[in-house]
């Protein structure tokens, strides 16, 4: 499992059916990828941000280049 050294915390965010977001607080990489799971089977549209709210790469949890955006 990826740990990153520079982010202590991670948000996981989702968008509901009615375009209001949800914000999921993580401090480990396990619950991260637990709750993005959790977040598709409920059918939302679901990604990760560091604390700077950049978005990230959700297999590495690293920054995306901007060759992926």
């Amino acid at each position: 499992m990826v740990d990153n050294p520079m982010a202590t915390t991670w948000n996981v965010k989702s968008k509901n059916a009615d375009g209001s977001l949800n914000n999921i607080l993580c401090d480990k990489a396990r619950q991260v990828f637990e709750s993005l799971e959790d977040q598709r089977k409920m059918g939302r549209e679901a990604w990760v941000e560091d604390a700077e709210g950049k978005t990230l790469d959700e297999l590495t949890l690293e920054p995306k280049s901007t060759a992926q955006k």
